[in-house]
């Protein structure tokens, strides 16, 4: 499964919300000559729960940073107003 954070009035979201089918293309790579991608046929689910949101926002940050064990209340805080805008999108792979 792949978790992505997105703003939950986006236009993808519309469309998610019409048919949860979707495709999904996956790059790896700093430079042009080292690109790989795959594509992935997936079934999308729309997760509001705020809690949810924050928490997967917080493992996105720890994915980036991963000495990063705890966030002071300040980027809490940051964390918590910007999940109240945003879903998560649960891609399964089909």
């Amino acid at each position: 499964r792949f978790l992505v954070s997105t703003y939950g009035s986006s236009q993808k979201v519309v469309n998610l919300r019409r048919d949860p089918k979707a495709a999904l293309l996956i790059e790896a790579g700093e430079v042009y000559e080292e690109l790989q991608a795959m594509m992935a046929e997936a079934t999308a689910e729309i997760i509001e729960d705020e809690a949810f949101v924050v928490e997967t926002m917080m493992n996105i940050r720890r994915q980036r940073d991963p000495s990063k064990t705890e966030f002071p209340p300040q980027e809490m805080e940051q964390i918590r107003y910007a999940a109240r805008k945003r879903v998560i999108l649960r891609f399964t792979p089909t």
